[in-house]
């Protein structure tokens, strides 16, 4: 039930869905509720898990030729953002510089997986965006 909830927080893997499977979705929330919808862009998705990677012969130049995908579909999500005046959160702007990506925070790798974000590295992007969210979490 929409009426129970103070904001909606979407933070999806574009690999499996993309953002045509994602808007219907979004239609349905903004006609629907009033409360603040966050989506989150996507960061780096690997091919194989990050333990795997940093323990091959390679090491951290591993990481290169087994990235599935950068920030995938960045512009189209901020779109769909924008065409349903949603909060959208770029973690490419909130964390990188330019093209240079950090991979670790607080010694930990930015994942343990393939994908999501290890503890470290979701305090980090909490720490980048924390002036542009705290003002939704006082509504």
């Amino acid at each position: 039930n929409l009426e129970q909830v103070d904001m909606v927080v979407i933070n999806y893997l574009a690999a499996w869905y993309g953002p045509d499977e994602l808007e219907p979705y979004l239609q349905f929330l903004t006609d629907n509720t009033d409360v603040p919808i966050v989506l989150f862009g996507n960061y780096i998705h690997y091919n194989a898990n990050m333990p795997e990677l940093l323990m091959s012969p390679e090491g951290l130049a591993a990481l290169d030729e087994h990235t599935q995908s950068h920030f995938l579909y960045e512009e189209e999500n901020r779109a769909l953002a924008e065409r349903y005046g949603i909060i959208y959160v770029s973690k490419k702007e909130a964390l990188c510089d330019g093209e240079d990506c950090p991979l670790f925070a607080g010694g930990e790798p930015f994942t343990w997986d393939r994908h999501h974000l290890s503890m470290p590295f979701a305090r980090l992007l909490g720490e980048a965006i924390a002036d542009d969210i705290r003002p939704l979490l006082t509504q």
